[in-house]
This record gives structure tokens, sequence and C-alpha cells, in this order.
């Protein structure tokens, strides 16, 4: 219901100097809003909730007679008396920060987060922005390709919700070798902070607050690892701090195909991540998930996945009935259909094969693959007649070792080793279990299952062993252990290529280097499946650069031992500018396929070993084809042996994922599931023809699974573009005209702030071009922590274990430039409106407590375009909706020609909209005008005693417009109320059928009485029953609740106008 302008006077209690709910109040130094408001004999408690620029929705709840400074606002912010007006540009400044600072809802389509970050928001990542928006509960599923910039469509969601004061706080979580990158993305394009929530944290917690304190309760934005969802430790604290339901709360998954059920059985079972992320989805008002790969073939899988991310829209055990049910909930583009369009900026990726056609048979690597294959030939022959669990686990160990040998002899040889043990038992006691795939065990955990797995194999493989095999056996050991140290044919031609492509002068094998030689900018990432063969490999490349320019810095690592400061050390290096760094090349295992930016400065990636599942393959190729990446094509590695059978299987594999990652959509992880189930078979040589055909075959799924996958998915991918961005161009056109934030204007704004601080402005540079220095604001104000905090983000990250003075003191803070970059790193920081730096210039602007030397909040400049004195009032108003949520802001302006005198009514303000709207741009040209002459000393002092006598004049004219003003966003809101809790309603209707005619049919029998569905899944199936019979009268509740509650989100609680300036044009004729 409209609340009353806060401006009227207030009734009974308000004439006691009581407030009453509705009234605005000043309470330890700030303004808020009363939201409750209670009387206990002689006492008043008050809910209260914060109406200030910068805390807006703080909650507070005090007892009034108790707050020394309380007291019940009438009016506020008229023009003050002052001996001078503000200068043009510092009025401007201000009016600016007011006006950006406004958001409203009553349009969904008007956005302000692409504007405000540092990023070029590219056009195609404004729909998941859109779609948000126009959701009552920003419940989404964000499932572009991989390196298409999820990262940035999630934070851009997140930053709108956040200035619309839609959330209050959220958690991310993702997997754990992106948790930092998360973080520093966030803080660094958005001015956002998030706090990392992991075991160092929750020490430092308890060492600073005791050891009973909950972590969660600490602050409001966390990010998390996946692996610590699976700690009950942790999921009680933060059930603890959610509740049963946290409103304003947002859940951020990424990765989130990993709280899908688990899909290698016919019928999906709920997996130990997929129920822990159910019961804390529940709680967040919010949900955003992002996969590149959300469709693992099952439906029932599928189908659980958006149940866990939208309960009302999806239900868990009935499957996805098609486009017309994703379309509101998921975005899905691929590479192949953004790369149509100019603007993507998208980097071509081809795939080279590298062929070692010179080596000779008798090669180690090539004589060990022979040894083997009769290894394989004799050992399958001798337990031909064994049992079914004997026959397997020969096969483990024969493949164990050969995936080993197709890594690195070294690698093969340490694992021969381990096989020639007979202490099997005893390594076997000590095993840590198989990690998941999403999981990123240390190389030392690792290593020991990989021991014990080959231990275990060995000991089967024992009792069939004969003479023959023995020395099989030995010879392999022999060969192994001769060859180990020494680089194979792949190393050679590695260093070939870093020869060719970054150092010239780089002696042949058996030559010593030239002293100092010197290397090129190029980068290369090489990509390995197993520790050992990173750590011979690396070993092998070091001996290869010794004795060139800096050669110890040269090569890095990045493997799942290392802890994430390490880890993040390195990846800054290897993102650093090529100048800046000498980091060239970087050898990396599996641990860091997932998510990690490594496009910075390098366009290609080595395959050492390929591992055989081809969507591990398409992670590590993500690494630098994706956005950002400068250059315009990408190259992906991978080495041939034309005389090693098995690399024909293997050159198979490389091409088949690269097709799979470019044509097959949604259907690529099915087919990725299905490649990766044939290599598991062996590549024994007496199979590989038949290897190769199965690998062709593998996208020729059955006609159900085919169509289930589109319907469920594939349909709801927008494969023409060309529509959705023209509707996308214009809502960016819309929002750009609306902010008016241009580079210029911001730097205008910035360093008018810094002046109003005792500062200089923004100063040009030379070098970086479109630079600016920025000066030492945290020098200037040592006693205020605000501007050291504004200025260290200007400085380079800080290394990992290094002390912040340390820090401070060998890196000052860099320059800063308006434009966006269009690369990872830059040689200057972006200043963009979000910038902390910026958000502490332009905060004396939106403070309420300016001082007398401030602002005067009135200004005179010299109009050329009118022969008539004119006089502008300027207002902001605002429509406060429940905990004071900001529904809707404006800057209003009411004009009326200027005389002089002490009557009222002297003034007569312009009638129409474009009258006053005219008076606004004059006074912002004028500032462009770099000729105008000076006002004379006795004029302005004129206006400025007229100022508080022509305000009062004007401002009840103002309040009308506000009031109409007002009344037009009150119908806009409430209609957008009520279509989306009609909308919920369609939902909530929606999924009652369908459950109803799940429960009335056989949907979901699929097939029970088959003997290849197990216990696990008989039981999902019946808690999947269950639960939509317990669903059904949870939607009678959501029916008579749901729809009220997004009314109720758009219902105004009160509205107020303030007075925020005077503008005086004064014709340069008169």
């Amino acid at each position: 219901m409209m609340g009353t302008n806060a401006s009227t006077p207030a009734p009974s209690a308000s004439s006691r100097g009581l407030p009453e709910c509705g009234s605005f109040v000043r309470v330890r130094q700030r303004r808020w809003l009363v939201e409750q408001c209670e009387p206990f004999d002689t006492l008043t408690s008050l809910d209260l909730a914060c109406v200030e620029d910068d805390a807006q929705g703080e909650r507070l709840a005090v007892v009034w007679e108790a707050e020394p400074d309380a007291r019940v606002l009438h009016d506020e912010r008229t023009a003050k008396p002052a001996r001078r007006p503000d200068p043009p540009e510092r009025f401007a400044a201000y009016l600016h920060a007011l006006r950006w600072g406004c958001v409203t809802s009553t349009d969904p389509t008007l956005f302000q987060a692409p504007l405000r970050a540092g990023i070029i928001p590219k056009t195609y990542q404004l729909e998941p922005l859109r779609k948000a928006l126009a959701l009552p509960r920003v419940n989404l599923f964000i499932a572009d390709d991989v390196g298409l910039g999820k990262t940035i469509e999630a934070g851009l969601i997140l930053h709108e919700l956040l200035l619309r004061q839609r959330i209050h706080r959220a958690v991310i979580a993702a997997p754990p070798s992106v948790v930092l990158q998360w973080r520093d993305e966030l803080r660094q394009r958005f001015g956002l902070d998030f706090t990392l929530y992991d075991r160092a944290f929750i020490l430092e917690c308890r060492r600073t607050r005791g050891f009973g304190v909950n972590p969660w309760k600490t602050g409001s934005f966390f990010v998390v690892s996946h692996a610590l969802l699976r700690d009950e430790e942790h999921l009680t604290g933060l059930r603890e701090w959610l509740g049963d339901f946290a409103s304003g709360s947002m859940l951020i998954l990424d990765e989130a195909h990993v709280a899908a059920p688990a899909s290698a059985s016919r019928y999906a079972v709920d997996t130990q991540i997929t129920r822990a992320v159910r019961d804390l989805a529940q709680r967040f008002e919010h949900r955003l998930f992002l996969s590149a790969t959300p469709h693992n073939g099952h439906s029932n899988s599928f189908s659980s996945l958006m149940h866990i991310l939208d309960p009302q829209r999806f239900t868990r055990g009935i499957d996805i009935s098609g486009p017309g049910q994703l379309a509101p909930v998921m975005v899905r583009r691929l590479k192949a259909d953004v790369r149509k369009h100019a603007s993507a900026s998208l980097p071509d990726r081809k795939l080279v094969e590298v062929a070692l056609d010179d080596t000779a048979d008798t090669a180690p690597e090539l004589r060990l693959a022979a040894l083997l294959a009769a290894y394989d030939d004799a050992l399958s022959a001798r337990t031909e007649g064994a049992n079914k669990s004997v026959r397997a686990l020969v096969r483990i160990s024969i493949e164990g070792l050969r995936k080993r040998l197709l890594s690195s002899t070294y690698a093969f040889q340490r694992t021969l080793r381990a096989h020639r043990k007979s202490t099997a038992k005893k390594i076997l006691t000590a095993l840590p279990p198989t990690p998941n795939d999403d999981d990123e065990a240390s190389e030392q955990q690792e290593l020991a299952r990989l021991d014990a797995e080959t231990a275990r194999a060995a000991q089967a493989v024992e009792p069939f062993t004969d003479d023959a095999i023995r020395a099989l056996l030995g010879e392999m050991a022999d060969v192994s252990e001769a060859a180990a140290d020494e680089p194979d044919a792949r190393v050679r031609a590695l260093v070939a290529w870093i020869r060719e492509h970054q150092c010239p002068t780089l002696a042949s094998r058996g030559h010593a280097n030239p002293k100092g030689a010197p290397w090129l900018p190029r980068r290369v990432l090489i990509f390995t499946e197993f520790a050992d063969t990173r750590a011979w490999l690396v070993d092998q490349l070091r001996a290869a650069i010794d004795g060139t320019d800096r050669d110890d810095d040269r090569i890095g690592s990045l493997h799942g031992s290392q802890d994430e400061d390490d880890r993040e050390a390195v990846k800054q290096a290897f993102n650093a500018s090529p100048a800046e760094h000498p980091l060239r090349i970087l050898v990396a295992t599996d641990a860091a396929r997932e998510g990690i930016n490594l496009q910075a400065a390098c366009a290609d990636l080595f395959h050492f070993d390929l591992p055989w599942n081809p969507a591990r393959i398409e992670q590590r190729n993500g690494r630098i084809d994706r956005m950002l990446q400068p250059e315009r094509e990408v190259r992906c590695h991978y080495f041939r042996y034309r005389n090693l059978p098995e690399d024909a299987v293997l050159a198979r594999l490389a091409t088949k994922s690269h097709a799979i990652s470019s044509e097959l959509g949604s259907f690529a992880p099915v087919v990725s599931d299905r490649i990766l189930a044939v290599l598991s078979k062996g590549l024994s040589r007496r199979e590989l023809a038949q290897r190769i055909a199965e690998i062709d075959a593998a996208d020729e799924a059955p006609d159900a699974t085919r169509a289930a996958i589109r319907r469920e998915l594939d349909d709801a991918r927008e494969k023409d573009l060309t529509q959705s961005l023209a509707v996308l161009e214009k809502l960016y056109d819309k929002a750009r005209d609306h902010l008016d934030c241009h580079p210029q204007r911001l730097r205008q704004v910035v360093s008018e702030g810094l002046r109003l601080c005792g500062g200089d402005g923004l100063r040009p540079r030379t070098s970086p071009a479109r630079s600016y220095d920025v000066p030492r604001m945290d020098e200037r104000n040592a006693n205020d922590p605000t501007w050291l905090r504004a200025m260290d983000a200007l400085r380079p990250p800080r290394p990992p274990k290094m002390s912040e003075g340390e820090w401070r003191a060998r890196f000052a803070p860099r320059p800063v430039r308006l434009e966006p970059v269009d690369t990872l790193v830059s040689d200057a920081v972006q200043l963009h409106l979000q910038h902390p730096l910026a958000q502490r210039a332009v905060s004396p602007f939106r403070s309420q407590a300016f001082t007398e030397e401030g602002l005067a909040r009135v200004t005179v400049v010299v109009d050329r375009s009118s022969a008539r004195k004119r006089v502008l009032v300027l207002g902001r108003l605002a429509v406060f909706g429940h905990g004071a949520a900001r529904l809707h802001e404006e800057i209003l302006g009411l004009a009326a020609y200027w005389s002089e005198g002490d009557d009222p009514t002297r003034l007569e303000p312009f009638v129409t909209e474009e009258a006053n709207d005219k008076a606004l741009e004059a006074f912002f040209r004028v500032l462009d005008d770099p000729e105008v002459p000076a006002l004379d000393d006795e004029i302005v002092a004129r206006l400025l005693r007229s100022a508080a006598a022509d305000q009062r004049a004007l401002e009840t004219h103002l309040r009308r417009r506000a009031l109409g003003r007002t009344e037009i966003a009150r119908m806009k809101l409430q209609a957008r109320g009520r279509a989306e809790g009609d909308a919920m309603r369609a939902v909530l209707l929606a999924q009652q059928e369908s459950i109803r005619t799940a429960l009335a049919g056989t949907q979901l029998s699929l097939g029970l009485e088959g003997p290849d569905l197990n216990e696990a899944q008989k039981q999902q199936w019946k808690d999947d029953r269950e639960f939509l019979k317990r669903r059904l009268p949870q939607i009678d509740e959501e029916l008579a609740t749901e729809p009220e509650r997004i009314r109720a989100l758009y219902e105004d609680r009160q509205y107020h106008v303030e007075i925020v300036g005077i503008v005086y044009l004064w014709p340069a004729t008169s």
C-alpha cells in the first residue's frame, strides 16, 4: 500500500516525538525506514531498515528512547547558506554520482551491472542476465559451452541482484582448482569481496573469535570448494547459518553436473554430493547453476538436477517435457553457434598432429610396447580358463601398465616395479579410496592408489605366471630401467618446437647451449595425466634448456600436490606479460584441466599423453580456447608414433574428441562417456581395429537416447543467435543511455571526488597509452583505512606467502585506464564504476553528512542557449518496499524562469516534462563549453541569498511531480507483481498436473522387473515415487502462498523525496 511522503507531518505519535511504521528516522548518524513499531510501557521498540546509499537494507533493532541522537525526519537537504556556490564540474560530479546510484524494478529489462563492471560484455553474455531479471526467483542454469564466459555471466547476475537489494548473502561452490579464481575475478571485474572458506579461514576464525564460533556467521559472501560440501562438519555450520530458508540468499554452483545423480547405471542413483546439494539448495532463495555438460544421457538424472535448481518448475522422477519448460530457466549456447557472429571474438581451434615418423622400432618406448603386447598375449592365454574376476584383474594389470607406458617410460618403469612386488596385501591396507573424477587428489594419494591397484592385480596374476612370462617381465624391467631417465621421441619433438618458436639458439642434443641464449615471448602449456610423467618431463626439459637465459625461471608446474597459494602464484606468472615474467613453459597434470584461465599469453597446448576420456581432453583444450584469448587461433597438439599400433586408436580419439566439441552439441557428454567405456576395455593389439570401429560408432546413439537429449536439452539450445543478439543490443543501448557513464565522465567524477577529499585529480600519462596516475590518497589520509584498501586494489596481486607490509613496500599502485581491456592482464588497472577506488572517490557525493567545506549543493553557470534566467530544483525520488528495498529511484528536475524577490508565487514552474528536461540538458551542455565566461561576484551573491527561498517556492511543485511519478511506478510494480505471481501459479499448476499423471500412469515403471536394475536403482525409483506423493500437498500450500509472496516483493511501503540541489542558468547576455 502506498505510504505517505516522508516530508508530510506525521500524525499523533510523531506529534509526541515518536515515529510510526513508515516514518523515516535518524539513528546512530544514519537514516532508517521504520518497519515495525511496538510500544512497551514507557519504551518503544523499533525494527529499522537502512536507506543510506552505502548501507541499503541493513537491519537494526533499537529502543527509541535509549538512542541519544534519535529523531524523526520531516524535511532534509535544503539549500545551505554558503559563501560560494559549488564549481559546476563538482556539482555535476555530485549529480552523476547520485544518478548512478538509482535503480528501478519497474522495468525488468533495464540493467546496470554490465555498464558498472570492469569487462567488455559480449552481447551474447547479456542473455542470462535478461532471463534472470524476468524471474521472481532467480533459478537459472547457464549451460554455455566451455570458455564462453559463464563466470562473467554469473557475476553480472550476482551484481545486478545486489544493486537491486534482492540478495544480501551468497555462497559460490566450485571445484578446488578455481575457488581462488572465482574470488579474484569477482573482486577485479565487479568490485565484490568474497571470503575464501577454507581450512585456513576456519583456523583464523577460531583463533580470533574462539573455538565455538560458526565461521559462516562471520560474513555474508563466501567461495567454497565442492570437496568441503561433502564434509558434514562444514555442512552443519552452513545449515545453521541459513536456517530452513534464507530470504535474500543466492547459491552459485559451478560445474553443477557434479550434483546430478550418478549415471553409470540404467536408472541414475543419488550420490553423496547430490543429497548434500539438494538439502542446501532448498535453503537459498535464488540458485544459479553453471555447467557446460548438464545432461549425462539419463533423463531421470537430468530432471533430478533441474529439480534441485527449481523444485517448483521441475519434478524429480518426471522427465522434462521439452524446450518450453526449460526456456525460462536455461541458457545454452555452443562455441559453434557463437563463432558465427563477429562480436563473439572467440579464437579458432586447430588440431595439430605431431608425427613421429622417424622413430626406429628399437626405440625403448616402442620395444617396451611390443614386449607388453607379448606379455598381454601370454598372460591372456594362461588365464583363459580362469574365473571372471581373475580375468578382470589381469585386464586391470595389463591396461594399467599400458596407460603408464603410453604416458612415459619413466611412469611405466615405476609402475612395473610395483607390479613385480610380492607385498600386495601390505600395500592394500594403507590404500586411499579411488578419488571421484571431480576430486583433486594429491600426487602422493594418486601414487599410493596406483601402487595398490597394480599390486592387487599382480597378486591375482602371480599364480598364472610361468618362466616365459617372468622372462618378459624381466626384459621389460631391464629396458625401462635403462631408458627411464632418457628423453623419448616426444621430448625430442617438444625440444625442436621450443627451438623453433621459443628459444631459436637452443642447441641440439649432445651439445651445450650458448650461454644466456635468449627467449622469445611465446608460451606453451603441456598436459600429462600422471604425476610421474610430469616430474620426469620437467627434468628432461630443464636439461634441454640448461644454460639459456634465466633457465631456472623458464619452466613451471601445476599439479594436485601444490597448495592453493603456490598454484595461484604459478597461474599469475603464466598469465603475466612475457615482458614481465620469464616463465615460458608450463607442465600441468589434469588438476589444472578444469576452469582455470591460462589463455592470457598462451595459444599453444600439447597433450604429452591423451587421457582416455574425451571430456578431459576438451577441458584441457578449454584452458586456452576461451574468452579473452588474444590470439585469433589456438593450436592443440598431440603426438603420434606411426609404428606404434596403439597410437592409431589414440589418434582416432583425438580427432573424434575435436569433432565432439564442434559438432555434437548437447549429445557430446554421452558420446564422451561411450568412448571412455570403449577404451576401458583396453588396447590389446588383438582388438585395436575393433576399438577404432567402436569409437567411430560412439555417436550412433539409440533413437530413444538421442530423442530424450534433443527434447530435454538440445531443443532449448539457441542455435541461431541473430534475433536474440539484436534484442540484447537494443537493451544494452537502452541501459547505456539511461546510466550515461562513459569513460571521460567517470574520469571527471572520480577526479572531483579525489579533489573533494584533499587530493589531485587523475593525471594523464604517456605510457601505458590512455592511462592515468592516481594520487597517493592512502598517504594523504594515513588514518583512514578505506583509502588504503582502495589503493591496494591498484597494486598487482599479492604473491602467495608474502606479507601485506612487504607487498605494499615492493609494489606501488599501478596507473588506471578508463576503457575496458580485451585481455586477461594489462599494464594498467581498468577503473570502472564498481572498482574500490571509484567507489571510495564518489562516496562523499553520496554521503548524507557533507560539511560546510564540502558541497553547498548550489551551482551557477552561464548559459549561451537562452536569453532568460532559469532556476532548476533537483530532487531524488525513492520508492521503498519490504526491508527498505529500493523498488524505484530517479532524479527529478523542476525548472522555472527566475526573478528576484520574496513572493513565493513569483516562480512559475515549467509545465511539460520536455521543458524541465531541457533545462537540465542545458546545464550539462554548458560544462562542455571551454569558453564559458565567469559570472560577476555580485550576481552570484544575489543568487546564493535567494537559494533557500527559491527552493521553498518550487519544492511543493516538485513534490507534486514526484507524487505523479510515484503513482506511475506503483502501477508498473503492481502489474509486474501480478504477472509474475500469475506465472508462478501456472508453473505450480503444471507441476501438479504432471505429478498426478505420473502417479496414475506408468511413466516411472522403467522395467523394474528387468535383471539389470539393481537394488540401489530400485530403491532410488521408490524414493522418487514417494517424493512425488509428498510433493502434491506441498503444491497446494504453495498455490496459496507463493503468488502472494511474489506480489509482495513489488508492494511499495513508502516513498521519499529529498531535495538534492539547485542550479541557476544565467544568460550570457544578461
